[in-house]
């Protein structure tokens, strides 16, 4: 019984830690050096937390970051 309260634990927390899915960013329409400086933030973000309890937060709020920055960017010219 034990056991099976385990399995059935650790597959509540795998699941829960895949229910958020990033979205990819569409920033081909946005100035490139804008959105390099998005992406760094977003790598910095990324990689300023190490707390893997925290990771999905992280993630979240990180790509949330990189979307709203890329969307600030200014149009770039197009063909």
């Amino acid at each position: 019984m034990k056991s099976a309260l385990v399995a059935l634990s650790t597959l509540f927390f795998i699941g829960g830690c895949s229910t958020y899915d990033i979205q990819p960013v569409d920033a081909s329409e946005y100035e490139s050096q804008c959105v390099s400086q998005c992406a760094e933030n977003y790598s910095e973000c990324t990689a300023n937390n190490p707390d893997v309890e925290l990771q999905e937060t992280t993630l979240r709020a990180c790509q949330e970051d990189y979307s709203d920055c890329v969307q600030a960017c200014p149009r770039g010219d197009t063909p």
